[in-house]
């Protein structure tokens, strides 16, 4: 009797993705690539410094929590579709962490959200090389959604 096997979606290609490069693969740079980056461009700026109006800090910074990911995950990412920028989440756990400690000075503001932009950089780098990827297979859906509703009520 022979094995059975199955096929999962992930494992078949859709038929409109036929013969077209699979992520990671280098492509030349086409036009519909710079329509979609200079649209991703006006729909961002605004969008960013609205998410830092919301984390209390100056406009600009969110110009730079929108525009510096971007630039080193265009040089050092592998995915073409992982969404990379600050969302409302984000700006919100950070209003929450750093507004109190602020006490409405602006600079400390902006210094105190650097400081804790670099604090999560180093532990996501400190979690990569540890392998803690691994981690996320116990975050199951129901955690998700919590997790974002309880920003929700904060």
């Amino acid at each position: 009797m022979r094995p059975q096997t199955t096929t999962t979606i992930q494992d078949e290609e859709p038929p409109e993705a036929a013969g077209t490069p699979r992520a990671g693969t280098k492509r030349p740079l086409s036009r519909q690539d710079l329509i979609a980056g200079a649209t991703t461009a006006v729909l961002l700026v605004p969008q960013a410094m609205g998410y830092a109006a919301l984390a209390g800090l100056p406009p600009v910074a969110g110009l730079y929590a929108a525009t510096v990911p971007l630039v080193l995950y265009a040089l050092l990412g592998r995915s073409r579709q992982l969404a990379i920028g600050p969302v409302a989440l984000d700006s919100m756990l950070v209003a929450a962490t750093v507004g109190p400690l602020a006490a409405g000075d602006a600079s400390r503001a902006w210094a105190l959200a650097s400081l804790l932009a670099i604090m999560v950089g180093g532990l996501h780098l400190a979690m990569a090389a540890v392998g803690g990827a691994r981690l996320t297979r116990w975050l199951t859906r129901p955690v998700l959604t919590g997790f974002t509703a309880a920003a929700a009520v904060m």
